[in-house]
């Protein structure tokens, strides 16, 4: 079978309701097809500006569990990149980096 490719990247949002306070929000979400040629367009959904409030989320292809390392680390690799090219002072990251870890 041929895997499907998606448009590169999509945005999509998840209803989010809170039913203890009965509120609504949206949540956004980006989603890139597994095409590392594709990786260009990340600056559209991760940028300096909202890295703050961003979260990356790798997921594998079980269909093919002998590439999940290789594909983790490509696109783990690539993320790193990108983060380092949006030039985000030192202090912020590491600002950042501690919120991960509390």
């Amino acid at each position: 079978d041929e895997l499907k490719k998606g448009a590169g990247l999509e945005y999509f949002y998840l209803e989010v309701h809170d039913e203890d306070r009965d509120d609504h929000t949206r949540c956004g979400v980006w989603v890139m097809d597994g095409d590392s040629h594709h990786r260009g367009l990340l600056r559209f959904a991760l940028s300096a500006e909202n890295i703050e409030h961003t979260l990356v989320l790798l997921v594998v292809d079980m269909s093919r569990p002998w590439t999940i390392l290789e594909s983790l680390q490509k696109w783990a690799d690539i993320i790193h990149h990108h983060i380092d090219r949006l030039k985000v002072p030192p202090e912020k990251m590491k600002e950042l980096e501690q919120q991960l870890v509390r």
